[in-house]
């Protein structure tokens, strides 16, 4: 079909032209005011043309009237003593300027008005200090100050003293949260933006100039595959996931990505390797059904796609066979056709495991809102963008639930980039991370090796998940105490001092405490993979016993199971791990389950690999830490307290991840011991989803620096942030980084972008990124005045008004009827 190249075709492309429209192409790379704090910027003129470039920036706020600090007080202190007090009463004279409570409140902006007014208190304490030292060094430099390293501790620690008390964070909120179980991981949108798209055949379709047709074609191709990744690994109706019954806990219809046809369980494949087909009817057969797409139900019949049930012999039946890469899910939650039954490895891990996949009920998008709220993207003034697209004659309105859902997708695509050829990677935007994440991990025995000396580790990367002390008896009889063994430190809050704790051997991965075990006996709860006689591999955990002692001797054959792990579940193969305390070694050893007709056999390999380790029996023991090192935490702090930075946290140390935005926090010095330079600190930190406290010790040296933080257990109840992070993402189509062109990772992962080489461009691609161009232009519209909008020809203009907006749709409507096709 062909549009007729005439008068009236040629009035339907003018049909704008003596409107109030504004090409939105012609002012998208303007800067956006969000939130009061942060400018934001969508797309950047880079390279050959500009491209779409989320970056959000937050700049120190501007003091409008920027205090004078001068510190020459009479008399002039001349020791330490004397300049504590000095600095404290000149401080406490200055309180009002400094707290930035002078300033009135009509003039912070909008929605940001704790992070002006925190902000500028940073600034102004952080002149009104150097003003001090400046006459401190003054003093010393003619000397009249008797002890100059005692008088820079006095001043350190006056200046971390300036933020005692509470400070409150703009406490903007989404008012949704972009979780997996709720229907809401950004798909609502993008099935608005594909059911809006002409499509290929249609009249609208042929009213598009050929190049248009095309960026329909790819922006249709890029977000469909934008959805299908998102549907295929981050949807869940329900709050679980079930990998042997797939459909109704994801609450989406297993598809083929390439026909959108319902896909079935080859019925002759294994639960534990299942195999994918597509069915259809042989198009050529004497079949009232001839030619039509089929799928196998729950308990194994044929239906039809609308789920009409068909009969049909086995003879006329096609079936294409399909990867695992193949597939995703068409969202359908409640929908009648939903089968029982289904399995699919849903995480990528090899084996489709029995019972529900518990992280799924915490694998939300916390991450995403936190930031958005910390930038302040929350569109809490309830922008609508009303599109009208000329060629279809169709109006999609995009309410305040699906921008969040939009701009929330564009955040959740991350600031990371690799170049085409695979050997380059960078990161763009800000991020800073404070804490070492509880991720709940395993514990870890740590061996040494009798040959080399890097350290044998179980479980091991890619093993079981789940090894968890329980008792530990030391060498010496000592019986451990697991809340507190694993520290680096030992805290005497009552003597406010802290020592070294003459267990600890060292730090791994972070935040994992390992300790000496050697010669220990104990307990711990272990992950066993495991295989029955009727073929099943089950994955549990059981209670082990490891005796540690010279002389010691295991259950099984003289050595101590320490787990297992799947090698490969299509084959029924299990690795079996031991500790040989007669070598010592650790042992390895596999099983099979063969099958037999009906029956299966468990078979147990005589050929065993063994890992010699030192003959000292050498042993770690390392555990994720609870309370991570507070040093960890103070850039983080810094950001919040002195820069009036918004800043996230995860306030719950037991889950593994659930962190939101920080929106007050709390700051005390309990108690100071001077003899020792050590001082108590505690912070109640509120975020999102909870609160939290760090309560350490800080040991300073003799200028005041700090050179070693202890945390200090604390009440009952009473919860250590798992982590801070701020972020202020950069998350573009492609991005220079350090002077090379990249592409984001996540977008080319997903398809949300196609590349093509060409050398005739900078950087020898090209980014084919319509979906998230179009994406991009919608957000800048809700956040700027263009809020009714019109794509004419590929081509979208703004309206900042909605009258002029509808005169300039009816003109389009009135110009489309006239327009006649030919084909």
């Amino acid at each position: 079909m062909k549009v007729r190249d005439d008068a009236a075709y040629r009035a339907f492309v003018r049909a704008l032209a003596s409107t109030e429209a504004t090409r939105i192409k012609e002012v998208r790379t303007r800067p956006l005011r969000v939130g009061g704090r942060t400018e934001l910027v969508l797309f950047v003129g880079e390279g050959d043309r500009a491209h779409p470039r989320l970056v959000a920036r937050m700049p120190a706020a501007k003091d409008p009237a920027p205090p004078v600090f001068r510190f020459d007080p009479e008399p002039t202190p001349t020791d330490p003593a004397s300049l504590r007090a000095a600095v404290s009463a000149h401080r406490e004279a200055n309180a009002r300027v400094l707290a930035a409570a002078d300033l009135p409140r009509g003039q912070a902006p909008a929605g940001g008005e704790h992070f002006w007014r925190n902000s500028i208190r940073g600034q102004r304490h952080a002149a009104y200090f150097a003003a001090v030292r400046k006459a401190f060094a003054r003093w010393v430099a003619r000397g009249r100050f008797a002890g100059r390293v005692a008088g820079l501790r006095v001043l350190r620690e006056l200046e971390d003293a300036s933020f005692l008390g509470a400070t409150a964070f703009d406490d903007v909120d989404s008012g949704t949260y972009h979780s997996y179980g709720k229907d809401a991981p950004f798909v609502h949108y993008l099935e608005a933006i594909l059911a809006a798209l002409p499509v290929d055949g249609t009249r609208a379709m042929a009213c598009l100039s050929a190049a248009s047709q095309e960026s329909v074609r790819r922006q249709r191709e890029q977000a469909q595959a934008h959805l299908d990744a998102i549907m295929r690994s981050k949807y869940a109706f329900a709050s679980i996931i079930d990998e042997r019954d797939i459909e109704t806990t994801v609450g989406g219809l297993l598809i083929d990505r390439e026909t959108r046809q319902i896909v079935s369980v080859d019925s002759e494949s294994d639960v534990a390797d299942p195999q994918y087909e597509l069915l259809r009817i042989d198009p050529a057969a004497t079949h009232p059904e001839a030619g039509a797409w089929i799928h196998r139900d729950g308990d194994g019949d044929l239906r039809l796609a609308d789920g009409r049930a068909v009969r049909v012999d086995d003879g006329i039946v096609r079936s294409a066979a399909l990867d695992l890469e193949d597939l995703t899910f068409l969202r359908a939650p409640g929908d009648k056709r939903l089968r029982s039954g289904i399995p699919l490895d849903w995480n990528d891990d090899g084996v489709v495991a029995g019972g529900t996949l518990d992280w799924v009920a915490w694998a939300g998008h916390c991450d995403v809102k936190a930031v958005m709220e910390c930038i302040g993207l929350v569109l809490d003034d309830g922008p609508r963008v009303s599109e009208f697209r000329s060629d279809t004659g169709r109006t999609q309105v995009f309410d305040r639930t699906l921008l969040l859902e939009l701009a929330a997708s564009v955040i959740e695509l991350g600031s990371e980039y690799e170049s085409i050829d695979g050997t380059d990677e960078g990161d763009a935007g800000e991020s800073s991370f404070g804490g070492a994440r509880n991720d709940a991990r395993p514990d870890v025995l740590v061996f040494a090796p009798a040959k080399g000396r890097r350290s044998v580790r179980w479980p091991d990367e890619g093993g079981p998940t789940a090894l968890r002390v329980r008792k530990l008896t030391f060498a010496d009889g000592e019986k451990a105490d697991l809340e507190a063994v694993f520290s680096r430190w030992l805290p005497d809050v009552r003597a406010v001092d802290f020592v070294a704790n003459p267990r600890h051997v060292r730090t791994i991965d972070d935040d994992r405490v390992q300790i000496d075990v050697t010669g220990g006996v104990l307990e711990a709860d272990a992950e066993f993979a495991e295989l029955d006689g009727r073929g099943n591999l089950t994955v549990r955990t059981r209670r082990i016993a490891l005796d540690l002692r010279p002389g010691a001797r295991g259950p099984t054959d003289g050595w101590f199971p320490l787990g297992s792990t799947v090698v490969d579940a299509a084959e029924r193969r299990i690795t079996r791990i031991f500790y040989d305390p007669k070598g010592p070694a650790l042992v390895r050893r596999d099983e099979w389950a063969e099958r037999d007709g009906r029956r299966w056999t468990v078979r147990v390999s005589a050929d065993v690999r063994r890992t010699a380790l030192s003959r000292r029996r050498t042993c770690g023991l390392a555990r994720e830490a609870r309370r991570d090192d507070p040093a960890m935490y103070q850039a983080l702090l810094d950001a919040a307290l002195r820069a009036g930075r918004p800043i996230c946290a995860d306030t719950d140390a037991e889950a593994p991840v659930w962190n939101g935005m920080v929106t007050r926090l709390q700051v005390a010095l309990e108690r100071d011991n001077q003899a020792a330079r050590v001082q108590l600190w505690r912070i109640d930190l509120t975020a999102r989803f909870g609160a939290a406290v760090l309560r350490y010790m800080v040991r300073r040296d003799a200028e005041g620096e700090p050179v070693a933080y202890c945390p200090v257990p604390g009440k009952r109840g009473e919860q250590w942030p798992d982590f801070l992070w701020s972020e202020l993402p950069d998350v573009a189509s492609k991005a220079k980084i350090d002077g090379r062109w990249m592409v984001n990772r996540t977008m080319a992962e997903r398809g949300a972008v196609t590349i093509d080489p060409d050398r005739s461009v900078e950087g020898g691609f090209y980014v084919h990124d319509d979906h998230i161009k179009n994406v991009y232009e919608i957000l800048f519209c809700a956040l700027s005045e263009y809020r009714w909008t019109i794509v004419h020809d590929g081509k979208r203009y703004g309206f900042d008004n909605r009258r002029a907006w509808a005169d300039a749709c009816a003109r389009c409507k009135a110009a489309a009827r006239k327009l006649t096709f030919a084909g």
